[in-house]
């Protein structure tokens, strides 16, 4: 509690000191580093609202109900205990109307879309005519083709899907295999196992064994894979783009990539939100903020003002749900990051219902369970992992 107080006295006076000047106090509960600068820039830009923020690393609907914030934002705010929970609210013109459709209660739209990540596939410049959006199939083949091997063991592969964990949710993805159902954490059985089946069959079709791949692991992977690629070892690395947006240029200047879909979509992941909750005091503010920070001048003066004092790319450092920005101001903003990869508003698709905690979820319950099955068939069901994960949060 004791280190709790210089906070809490911090906001005592804050509130006091805003209440004196006529400010409306906007509470934001978020889980994004970035609104650390987005509250400075909006504080400082005008001198109605000053913005106050809470934050934790996962936000969880329980959350809001005890704190009452006026406004959250976050990821994993894209299903019904939200959505259904917040205010109705006015997307502004422009949003990539995809975006938009998940985020109805009833016909009316109380969760906007702020940011998205996007799946891509990293390789070697000077390769040769790679499709714009690679999907399975391709990369099964196009990994297959320049696998080497010396004495029954490879020497260079091109890919195998058990190097990333990250990689197989994707992949299942595209294969319209969802976690989500009645609002929690749910799955399909049969289309799971057909799933797995398909990451196993590529596999051994592809890379010959379960041990041929352990072996090159363990000799070579004991670098990011990036380093391998560079170094011709391996031929393809899949990234979420703010992955690879992050790696210095003088990493990417050899680099290129293609998306990573279904062959007709790009599948945004990892999006970012923002609602203001039903019980809400200051919902007129909340909508103001949230209108200035999905206009087009507000996202562009908060770029240039994130480029100047912390690295990364765009808001969120992530593509806006504003497709100008992204087809018009990132590529001259980040030149050399999006080369000649601007996707159209029809090449990506929406952002799907997800569970509760989902990035808890996938990290700490889906991706170790991959591991597990794709290379023991004797470990628990993903139900068993999950029921696990549940019990740290029995008091």
């Amino acid at each position: 509690m004791l280190r709790k107080l210089p906070i809490l006295l911090f906001l005592l006076l804050l509130m006091v000191s805003c209440r004196d000047k006529g400010y409306a106090l906007l509470t934001v509960m978020t889980d994004q580093k970035d609104m650390i600068l987005i509250a400075e820039y909006f504080n400082a830009s005008q001198d109605r609202i000053r913005l106050v923020l809470t934050y934790d690393d996962y936000i969880s609907y329980d959350d809001v109900i005890r704190d009452k914030p006026d406004l959250v934002i976050g990821k994993d705010l894209n299903n019904p205990l939200f959505i259904e929970g917040f205010s109705p609210v006015t997307p502004e013109k422009g949003i990539y109307p995809v975006l938009l459709r998940n985020g109805n209660a009833e016909g009316v739209t109380t969760l906007l879309p702020l940011a998205f990540d996007l799946p891509v596939i990293v390789y070697r410049r000077g390769e040769a005519a790679l499709p714009f959006m690679m999907d399975g199939e391709d990369l099964k083949r196009e990994g297959s083709a320049r696998n080497r091997e010396k004495e029954s063991l490879f020497t260079h592969m091109g890919f195998s899907p058990l190097w990333n964990s990250d990689f197989l949710y994707w992949y299942l993805s595209s294969q319209n295999i969802r976690f989500y159902g009645e609002g929690v954490f749910q799955y399909d059985q049969e289309k799971l196992t057909e799933g797995i089946d398909s990451i196993r069959d590529w596999v051994s079709e592809s890379n010959v064994s379960l041990e041929r791949e352990k072996s090159f692991s363990d000799k070579y992977r004991y670098i990011p894979d990036y380093k391998l690629l560079q170094k011709g070892l391996i031929d393809f690395v899949p990234m979420m783009f703010s992955e690879y947006s992050a790696l210095p240029g003088k990493e990417t200047v050899s680099l290129t990539y293609s998306w990573f879909g279904n062959g007709e979509r790009i599948t945004p992941l990892n999006g970012v939100f923002a609602g203001i909750p039903l019980d809400s005091d200051r919902k007129k503010e909340g909508e103001e903020f949230l209108a200035w920070l999905l206009s087009e001048k507000g996202q562009k003066d908060l770029i240039r003002y994130k480029g100047i004092v912390s690295p990364g790319f765009a808001l969120f450092d992530k593509f806006s749900s504003r497709e100008s920005i992204n087809r018009l101001f990132l590529p001259d903003a980040f030149p050399g990051k999006l080369n000649d990869r601007i996707f159209l508003s029809e090449q990506i698709g929406g952002l799907p219902w997800e569970p509760e905690n989902w990035s808890a979820i996938r990290q700490q319950v889906l991706a170790p369970w991959l591991e597990d099955i794709l290379w023991d068939n004797g470990v628990l069901p993903l139900s068993s992992y999950y029921k696990e994960w549940q019990l740290q949060f029995i008091d």
